[in-house]
């Protein structure tokens, strides 16, 4: 399993766009700060790490397999159903941002293998847009620490597991989900206070050279860099294929794409939560009619 440390400015602003655009009544309920906004919108990817700096211990239950694949979307469901019958807006919060995460990676991720070039890898054209995408809003990842711009992220809360334990064992047979990613998060801040760094770069990229070839990672892949092919953000508009279909969306237009439907989905999802209305999310999430809510 390769640690996942890429477009993660990406989801964060993408995130804070999708709460930005959430019913003012549930905007108010809500208590959040970036750094929350930053630990819940890259949430996803947090298993990846849990066999950071010990590439030998087993990962049996492989959660973030699951997080990528289809199973996602029944886990999904049970973590809806879970809340209903709780009605606590941090959980709801903490919801929103696992399908936020979900939606933007199915638009972002088949685009950046459509448009990059055979030059670089798939990761180093996602970092090349965190780079941009973070740029345009102000930040500098190749001048900024990560780590220290959101370093009380790292914290896996206990509203967290109460809502993903049940579904987690029910979805992916994980029978201790407070144990398994209090050590996911523990080796993710560990990775992003001493590795993820921008200075020291000579004594630096030595020690990544062993590091990350350890760990899946080739050093070229990380740290960010101040390049961009432009060819990734498709100013000009140009057709490019994903599957059998043309598209000739830029960036932004993708990321547009992937906001709307995520609204729309979330939409769905309170329409379910606070109005029992589950026609909407049966369609979404594809649920039998036969499945009881």
């Amino acid at each position: 399993m390769v640690i996942k440390v890429n477009a993660v400015m990406i989801h964060y602003y993408f995130f804070k766009d999708v709460v930005s655009k959430l019913d003012l009544n549930i905007q108010t309920c809500l208590d959040y700060d970036d750094n929350l906004i930053f630990n819940l919108a890259n949430f996803n990817t947090t298993p990846s790490f849990y066999k950071l700096f010990n590439l030998y211990k087993n990962d049996k239950y492989k959660i973030q397999n699951y997080f990528d694949g289809n199973d996602f979307n029944s886990f999904i469901v049970d973590c809806i159903i879970n809340l209903q019958k709780d009605n606590d807006y941090k959980k709801l919060l903490f919801l929103y941002a696992m399908v936020s995460h979900k939606i933007l990676n199915n638009y972002l991720y088949p685009y950046v293998h459509a448009l990059k070039s055979n030059d670089y890898s798939f990761n180093i054209a996602l970092n090349m847009l965190d780079f941009y995408y973070s740029k345009w809003h102000g930040y500098d990842i190749t001048k900024e620490s990560i780590y220290k711009t959101f370093q009380n992220s790292f914290i896996y809360y206990d509203y967290m597991d109460e809502l993903i334990r049940n579904p987690l064992i029910k979805n992916f047979k994980l029978m201790s989900s407070q144990a398994y990613f209090n050590r996911c998060y523990k080796k993710k801040k560990k990775f992003y206070k001493k590795y993820a760094k921008v200075r020291f770069k000579i004594i630096y990229l030595s020690l990544l050279s062993i590091f990350y070839l350890k760990h899946g990672i080739t050093p070229k892949e990380f740290p960010y860099k101040d390049k961009l092919d432009t060819k990734l953000l498709n100013k000009k508009k140009e057709y490019f294929k994903i599957g059998e279909k043309e598209y000739n969306d830029t960036v932004e237009e993708i990321i547009q794409k992937a906001l709307k439907e995520t609204i729309s989905t979330i939409q769905a999802i309170n329409s379910y939560l606070f109005s029992n209305n589950d026609t909407k999310i049966r369609k979404i999430f594809n649920i039998p009619e036969t499945k009881k809510l």
